[in-house]
Parts: C-alpha cells; sequence; structure tokens
C-alpha cells in the first residue's frame, strides 16, 4: 500500500516548504484532514490550516479540567434518500493527563467520534468543548489555529509528504505556525530522537519502514508540544512488536508531558496501553472500564 500522499509533479522539499504549505493549506478545507493541493486526486494530509493566522485569536476562556468534555453529540452522515446516524447521543468527559482508549467493532463511531473531537469535522447536534473552548463557537480560522497549536494527530495511514524528509514532515507543522526554519528544524530533531529516528532524519517515507515512518507521524504530533493527542488506530498497519513500540511512545507521552490521549483501537491489546477504556456501539456509549 502506498501510504505517502502524492503531490505536484516536481515539488521541492526543504527551502520551498514554507511557500508550498502557504499556497495549497487553504483556509477552505479545515474540517477535513486532507486539503486539496492538485487538479487530480489531490490530498494533503496537512490539519493545520493556512499559515501565520494571528496568535491568540483562538485562545478562548479554557478551563483545566476536563480536557474534554462532551455533551450529547451526535452525528448522521446522508447517504442519497438514507440517513445514517454515526453517533446517537454521546456524552463523556476526559480529565486533562488521561489515556483513555476507545473501543468498538467497524461502524461503532469510533473514528467518527475522534474527528469531532479534533475539530475535523462538526457534530448534527451537541456541544464539544476541547480545554474550556466550545468549539462550535470557534471560527473556521479560530479552529485551524486552536488544533494547530493544542491537538497532535497520529493517523493510521501516516499521511507523510512523500517529497520530504523525515525532518521537514515533523518541522511542517511549526512552518506553518510562523516558525522560522532555523527554529523549526533543531525541534524537529529533538522530536525524532525521542522516537529514535534521528538517524533517520533525512529519509523520505518511501525509504522508511511503516515503523519507522509512525516514528516520524509521532514525532510530528509532538513538535507543538500539545495539549491533546489524538491517535486513529495507529498500530492498524503495523507488525504487532512494532505496534507495540509505537504504543509505548504514545504512552510516555503522556507520562512524561502530562498531554491527554485518545486512542481509537478495535483491537484490545491495544486498550490497555490507557487508564480507561470507552466502549462505543451503534453510535453510543456502551461502557466504561479501567484498562
Amino acid at each position: 500500500m502506498n501510504t505517502a500522499t502524492q503531490l505536484p509533479a516536481g515539488q521541492v522539499p526543504g527551502k520551498q516548504v514554507r511557500r508550498f504549505a502557504d499556497r495549497w493549506a487553504r483556509p477552505g478545507h479545515l474540517r477535513t484532514h486532507h486539503l486539496a493541493v492538485s487538479k487530480g486526486d489531490r490530498s494533503l494530509p496537512i490539519v493545520y490550516g493556512r499559515m501565520h493566522e494571528a496568535r491568540g485569536s483562538s485562545e478562548r476562556a479554557t478551563t483545566p479540567a476536563p480536557m474534554i468534555a462532551l455533551s450529547d453529540v451526535h452525528k448522521v452522515f446522508r447517504q442519497g434518500e438514507a440517513e445514517v446516524r454515526a453517533l446517537a447521543g454521546v456524552s463523556l468527559e476526559v480529565a486533562a493527563g488521561e489515556f483513555v482508549a476507545i473501543r468498538g467493532p467497524s461502524g461503532s463511531g469510533k473514528s467518527t467520534l475522534l474527528h469531532l473531537i479534533g475539530g475535523l469535522d462538526v457534530p448534527s447536534a451537541g456541544d464539544i468543548r476541547i480545554d474550556g473552548a466550545l468549539l462550535s463557537r470557534l471560527t473556521d480560522d479560530e479552529l485551524t489555529v486552536f488544533r494547530r497549536r493544542k491537538i497532535g494527530f497520529v493517523f493510521q495511514f501516516f499521511n507523510l509528504l512523500p517529497t520530504l524528509s523525515a525532518e521537514e514532515n515533523v518541522a511542517l507543522p511549526l512552518l506553518l505556525d510562523g516558525v522560522r526554519a532555523r527554529d523549526a528544524r533543531p525541534r524537529a530533531l529533538a522530536a525524532l530522537e525521542q522516537v529514535g529516528l534521528a538517524h533517520r532524519r533525512r529519509h523520505r517515507p518511501d525509504e522508511l519502514s511503516g515503523g519507522e515512518m509512525q516514528r516520524a507521524a509521532v514525532a510530528r504530533a509532538l513538535v507543538i508540544e500539545p495539549r491533546l493527542i489524538l491517535a486513529d488506530e495507529p498500530t492498524g498497519n503495523l507488525d504487532t512488536t512494532t505496534g507495540e513500540q509505537i504504543l509505548a511512545l504514545i504512552r510516555r507521552a503522556n507520562a512524561e508531558r502530562g498531554c491527554t490521549v485518545v486512542l481509537v483501537t478495535h483491537d484490545p491489546r491495544a486498550a490497555t496501553y490507557g487508564t480507561r477504556v470507552i466502549t462505543l456501539n451503534d453510535g453510543v456509549v456502551v461502557g466504561t472500564t479501567a484498562a
């Protein structure tokens, strides 16, 4: 499987990262983690939005806990004349610093819930507060800045830009936030060192193994020093040993940095890395247990 996203032909990495990001990461594509970048099947896996929004524009009133609060959240998708109810009245809280695993069978609403928490989609009804901010009250630009500075995403398919090195992929969220390249580079290298990938920093995704690509993706999530990490099936494309290494990295970030973690998984073994397990079925919370 080709897990790297295609870019326009001739795209040059390195010095042109900022120009590329400013051109293509447009506010009109904020609620999906695949942004349009070319005339064909365009997808640029950036959830961070356009560069240089005014700092502080998303800093609405915050509270120390809970980090996540959902109240009667519904999500309905339309397929032609039919309605598919992905979530049906989900209410839950996650405390700051907690590591929560969300389990459930395929189609239970796990990924939909994670995307709503991350501001990648909007609920059909209900309220979502993240770090005290009511997401529905944020403008698109405010939501982009909020997401870029407070939430680190780890996806199942890595979502690394194929023409960029591991170091450049990790630095990209910082560059989009207006950090100078000379300052972003050491922070990216430090993040790669934390996940044991500094020695592969100059390699592009097609030169990395699946486990190495996911390590780079974890480093990209950590480099912004997030308050919240959202991981959507991060071990789904990895073998058992490599998957456990990735889960250990995420758990270490939770323990050492104090960041809140929400992990979506169908794997009961992966769920044990959290301190609490929330079980979903048919869009409803059917159980909460200690891991």
